[in-house]
């Protein structure tokens, strides 16, 4: 078959190939996990900042940031994306701008909020508690700074770098610049090939600093200095193959530049469908993943909003607690009467 053969046998295959419905499935899966992820993502923040135990560590604060970016994702981009498509509406370069921008943005600040747990996890292993060391407003200020330091720099990062790219290439300024083959390989290196990978070799000391931490020869020192509990390693390993698993083949296919036309426009849209589907599907799998930390499955198990403590359950544990010392006292006072006897 000659070229002239082939152009027109894959004019034809597109003229006949049904896009929107490819479209329509992928949109359809994609409302369908963005659903889920927001009620699961919404039930694990409102468990979590409800309990001011919860709450007061640092690694749940950083659970909750991945928790409202997932929320953004699943409440903000993902119904404004539907409705234009669903809207039919002609192609609006500066609403793809802004969602190209955003999901460069998350991508960046998801991965790297992965590497920032994995440290903390570090920390807890090391018994390092900022609260000793520095004063409490140093404390408070470092605390805010880890968690919207991702966000700040994304957030001028990206669009001050896919406009310069844009620029570079088209030689156009303005308020339309959509993310560019180029801008998009400098950003999968940026915010999923290099937060993962130091992800993995962060991760790899974790294990061996807890491996370590609790052989024989450390016990004696768990026994003696018992600090909080320290969290388990699966879960850790859990989180980052599910950012593997939600960002391979965006990799492949952007990073790699992957031409997958050669292989039919049907195979082309199918895996363009499944990889974005897979990046979708962290809104749903990253929070699950933090149900193998002890306190979050059990906060998230055993907190009912609409559930009451009936009156008398709380009482009888204290009445139990005020008869044991009840009993203390009177005896204290009895030995008290036996010596003036």
């Amino acid at each position: 078959m000659n070229s002239n053969e082939t152009n027109v046998t894959d004019t034809t295959n597109y003229n006949s190939l049904d896009v929107s419905l490819y479209m329509l499935i992928y949109y359809t899966l994609a409302i369908i996990i963005y659903v889920c992820g927001t009620l699961i993502n919404i039930w694990f923040l409102a468990a979590i900042l409800s309990s001011q135990d919860m709450r007061s560590r640092l690694r749940n604060k950083l659970i909750c940031n991945t928790i409202i970016l997932h929320l953004v994702d699943g409440i903000l981009v993902m119904p404004i994306a539907t409705g234009s498509y669903l809207s039919g509406s002609d192609y609006n370069c500066v609403l793809q701008t802004a969602l190209d921008s955003i999901r460069q943005i998350q991508d960046f600040i998801g991965n790297w909020l992965l590497v920032m747990l994995i440290v903390v996890f570090i920390a807890q292993i090391q018994d390092f508690n900022p609260g000793i060391k520095l004063t409490p407003r140093a404390v408070i200020v470092g605390t805010i700074g880890l968690l919207t330091f991702p966000w700040i720099v994304s957030i001028i990062v990206v669009p001050i770098t896919t406009h310069e790219i844009y620029y570079k290439v088209t030689g156009i300024r303005g308020s339309c610049f959509p993310a560019l083959q180029d801008a998009i390989t400098i950003f999968k290196y940026l915010d999923t090939v290099l937060p993962i990978l130091l992800a993995v070799i962060l991760l790899a000391v974790a294990a061996v600093l807890r491996y370590r931490r609790f052989t024989s020869g450390s016990m004696q020192i768990e026994l003696i200095n018992r600090g909080p509990e320290i969290d388990n390693t699966f879960a850790y390993v859990t989180a980052v193959v599910v950012s593997i698993l939600c960002d391979f083949l965006q990799i492949i296919v952007f990073i790699g530049n992957v031409n997958l036309y050669r292989y039919g426009l049907s195979t082309m849209f199918t895996m363009y469908a499944i990889t974005f589907l897979l990046a979708d599907l962290r809104v749903v799998l990253m929070p699950l993943t933090w149900l193998l930390l002890t306190d979050v499955r059990q906060r998230i198990k055993t907190w009912r909003p609409w559930y009451r403590p009936a009156a008398g359950i709380d009482v009888t544990m204290t009445y139990s607690k005020e008869k044991s010392d009840q009993k203390i006292v009177i005896s204290f006072f009895g030995i008290l009467a036996s010596y003036f006897k």
